[in-house]
């Protein structure tokens, strides 16, 4: 074989005309497959938009917590009058505990 042969390089070889038709169905099904992802992406955002106005209004509805109730404990702890009721404490811990085994099966 010769390395300039016009039959191994594709020099000089017929070109295939694609048909027109061909041509327009491609067009239609890329058209398609666009729509579909656009009307994907759209459901989407609006899933997206309605969970964030859900967030923003529970952000908006009031104070995560009381502004009063803090500075007082500020103030007491500044103060060294802050007592820790224990009983309380360990009250709250215990039913934190049973909670979490009971969600999770273990009780």
């Amino acid at each position: 074989m010769k390395i300039n042969d016009p039959i191994s390089t594709g020099i000089n070889s017929p070109v295939d005309k694609t048909d027109a038709s061909a041509n327009k169905q491609a067009i239609a099904t890329q058209t398609q497959v666009q729509a579909n992802v656009t009307a994907k992406a759209v459901s989407t955002t609006a899933t997206i938009s309605t969970q964030v106005q859900t967030l923003q209004s529970l952000a908006s509805s009031g104070p995560v917590f009381d502004n009063k109730k803090v500075e007082t404990l500020r103030n007491e702890i500044d103060a060294g009058t802050f007592s820790v009721d224990t009983d309380k404490v360990a009250d709250g811990l215990i039913k934190s505990t049973i909670s979490l085994l009971k969600s999770n099966g273990k009780t």
